[in-house]
């Protein structure tokens, strides 16, 4: 198990979707458990489902989804023995901050 920073227990308790008052630790519990997508969050934690129908919340969902699925891409590439120094292909995430779509 990681350590976790401030950071990361912030944004664990801090509320994502003010509406429905869904914090980013249940959103990411969710994406963990296999919805990967704003609509499969949709359906199983009724995130983006309140008064303002996503408008505040959705953009940061989807950078948190991305965010997993470039971990996720990462970590299969390092899984396989790929260099991670190689460059990206386009539409795959280099593993930094930086995306490359």
């Amino acid at each position: 198990m990681t350590q976790k920073t401030e950071i990361d227990w912030v944004d664990h308790f801090k509320k994502v979707c003010i509406c429905r008052s869904i914090t980013g630790g249940t959103i990411m519990k969710a994406i963990q458990d296999g919805a990967l997508s704003f609509e499969a969050l949709r359906r199983a934690i009724r995130v983006g489902t309140g008064n303002c129908k996503a408008k505040r919340c959705r953009p940061k969902i989807e950078d948190k989804l991305h965010a997993y699925r470039c971990a996720l891409e990462v970590e299969a590439k390092r899984s396989k023995g790929e260099d991670a120094a190689s460059p990206p292909e386009p539409g795959t995430c280099d593993g930094g901050d930086a995306c490359n779509p």
